[in-house]
Order: structure tokens, then sequence, then C-alpha cells
């Protein structure tokens, strides 16, 4: 199917916005009128994307966003994403990391659709523009299992081939407080989120200059150096994060959740500060990247949570980085 907007249209149209002297946020979607949100509408190949998915999973997806649960789609999407192809995940992950594309077996199904309703239901009630947002940039939630050393671990991926569709581990959620779950469920799809609203952009314009993308920079979540326009990914997707937590903290009474959410800030928060430092200093943007760059130093700046539980924190505490640490190939 070709693509709704031709690219002279999509151009045209991004110039025009990139002009605009006011000032107007680039990517992180506070309100519906926020520019990301008018101009992901511009540019975005929704039809080509829908019509991808479709051949996908046998043309079953409809608008909004879905958990797919059923075990006959999930086979034969599975079988489309492991056949030699461009839609071969291997191929497209670079390496095989032993990921399948399932609900493994010792999970009962009825309760994980459970939980992901409610997660659901939660973004929507505490971050309603973003779940908005994401309801018009992500189609599918394919939920994938993923092993290190025999152990179920976290991942997520959202990926450039497959826009419309996220990918996300489920089994070893439930070894988590019921709370942690749905918390850590929502930060991470925001995080997918962030990777898509870039991806986006990409469509129209490399953000680094060309020269510029394979710069070895620090990485907010990986806390490693890795290619500039990964790290500058990184950046954009942490920020997302940040907005999840600052919208989820207000609303728990749970202390275990609080301390998890408050200490997760805050080494996303530093993380932030200097990997966006490393970008200004040893990257060139393009124009739209500076304006990127601008808008989440802003960010760092100003945002904060409000009724903090004033507990110190142990290094044994839980955070989003205790987390992750191993399960990151």
């Amino acid at each position: 199917m070709v693509p709704f907007f031709k690219p002279p249209r999509i151009f045209l149209k991004f110039s025009s916005l990139i002009r605009n002297k006011k000032p107007v946020e680039w990517v992180l979607n506070s309100s519906e009128n926020s520019q990301a949100f008018v101009l992901g509408e511009k540019i975005y190949a929704k039809f080509e994307i829908l019509n991808n998915a479709s051949k996908l999973i046998d043309g079953k997806l409809s608008s909004g966003t879905k958990f797919l649960s059923d075990d006959q789609t999930l086979k034969s999407l599975s079988k489309k994403l492991t056949e030699p192809g461009s839609y071969e995940l291997s191929a497209v992950l670079k390496r095989d990391i032993n990921i399948t594309v399932q609900i493994p077996k010792k999970i009962d199904v009825s309760v994980t659709k459970k939980r992901i309703e409610k997660t659901f239901e939660l973004f929507e009630t505490y971050l309603p523009s973003y779940y908005k947002l994401f309801n018009q940039r992500i189609f599918a939630v394919v939920p994938v299992s993923h092993y290190h050393n025999g152990k179920p671990h976290r991942r997520g991926f959202t990926l450039e081939t497959l826009l419309g569709f996220t990918f996300t581990t489920i089994e070893e959620r439930f070894d988590q407080p019921e709370e942690i779950f749905f918390s850590l469920l929502i930060i991470d799809l925001m995080h997918e989120l962030g990777h898509t609203v870039l991806l986006t952009y990409q469509k129209v314009d490399t953000i680094l200059v060309p020269e510029d993308l394979n710069k070895p920079i620090f990485s907010p979540i990986r806390r490693s150096a890795r290619r500039a326009i990964m790290s500058f990914h990184a950046c954009v997707a942490n920020a997302y994060m940040l907005e999840a937590i600052k919208h989820l903290h207000p609303n728990t009474s749970s202390l275990l959740e609080k301390k998890f959410l408050e200490k997760t800030f805050i080494e996303l928060l530093d993380m932030q500060k200097i990997s966006l430092k490393l970008i200004k200093k040893n990257t060139k943007q393009t124009v739209l990247g500076k304006r990127i760059v601008k808008e989440l130093v802003y960010q760092t700046k100003n945002i904060n949570l409000n009724n903090k539980t004033g507990i110190p924190y142990k290094p044994e505490d839980i955070s989003y980085f205790t987390l992750i640490k191993k399960t990151i190939a």
C-alpha cells in the first residue's frame, strides 16, 4: 500500500512547522495541542503501518491499542517473525537475543489479561493525554518471553520496521508486588512510546547530523557508551518515563510504590542530565534535534515530585535500574 503522505508533502508540512517561532513542545505530549501531537498526525505513515500490521496478524487488528493474548494470533505472529524476511526479529534486532512471541504456559492468561486491562485503566486515568497518544501510535502490545541463564528476564523493544507494535515480557513481572507490576508496566510502555515518537520524527529528519549519528555517547538507560542516535533515543524514552513517574507518584498510597518511584525518578533524572550534556557538547543536532534537546533539558530543570516520603534510600531498595541491571543484552 502506498503511504498516504508522499515525502514532498511531508517535508513541506514539516518545514512550515519547524519555522514556527512560537514556543512549542516537540516531544512531550502534555496536552492534545502539543506540537508533537500535531506533527505526528501529519507525518506518521498510519495507513502503511496498519497495512503491515494487518499482514502480520491476519487482518485482525482494529483501531485502538490491543494486548495480543489470543494463542492462535500469537502463534501466527511468531511464525511470521521467525521466517526469513523483512520482519524476521533476529535480523531486525541484528542478533538473536532468544526472544519468543508468547504468553508463557506457566502464566494464567486470564489473570494476565486482567492485569493488563487494569494497567491500561490506570494509564488512561493518570496520564490521559499520553494514553491517547499511545492508542493512536501503538496498535498492538505483543507479549514476548525472554530468558537469561534459565530465568525469565524483563525486556521491551520497539522497532522502526515494525512501528505500531511494541513488545514486552510479562512472566517476570509476576515476581513483583502487584502495585509495582502496574506502575512498572506503565513506565515501560511510556518508554516504548518515547521511542515510537522519535522514530516518527526520524521519518523526516536525522535528528543528528549524519556524521555524528554513530559517535559514542553515554546512554542514560544502559549507563554505557552507545551510538549517539541510540543514546538520543534513550534520552527521549527516559523523558517519557520521568513523565510517567511524575503522574503516578501522587496517585498511589502504597509506601513501597512511592519509594520505588522516588528512587527510580532520582536515578533517571541524574542519568538524563549527564547524557544530555554530552549530546549537546559532542554532537551537532539538526534544527529539530536542537529543539528536542532544549525541551528535554527544560524538563530536567523543572520536573519534580511532590509529597515525597522523605525516607532515606538503602542500596538494596528496589528501583528501575535494579530491575533491568542484568536484563539488557
